[in-house]
């Protein structure tokens, strides 16, 4: 019970702090009121949990840039992400990482604003 609340606490502290930057995300035009707020909201939460638990491995440093890849749709459809690599079933357990979780960082990788296309940039 504890640790929800302590992980809870720390999730809404992030949100705060990310939400005073200009996260940048590509939504489709239609989707506009309430779907896209709760989209947004998702986005948010998703780049905190990937930051937390993804960029490790997978950011690469430019400088002082971080570039998060682009993954493609079929990367993310099914989970993809966690039983693709068998390092991920080691290291990002469902107790690390829940379905829900991995949802939200899915949220995250779909729709942030993709890289710019140069050989620096590449996957």
């Amino acid at each position: 019970m504890k640790k929800t609340i302590y992980i809870g606490l720390f999730a809404g502290l992030m949100v705060a702090c990310h939400a005073r930057k200009a996260t940048l995300y590509e939504f489709p035009p239609t989707m506009t009121g309430d779907v896209l707020d709760a989209y947004v909201a998702d986005f948010n939460k998703g780049k905190i949990l990937y930051d937390l638990n993804c960029s490790r491995c997978h950011t690469k440093q430019d400088g002082r840039k971080q570039i998060v890849p682009d993954f493609t749709e079929e990367q993310l459809v099914n989970y993809e992400l966690r039983v693709s690599n068998d390092e991920h079933l080691e290291n990002m357990p469902e107790t690390k990482v829940t379905e829900d979780e991995l949802v939200l960082i899915m949220t995250y990788l779909r729709y942030k604003k993709k890289n710019v296309t140069d050989s620096a940039n590449r996957s």
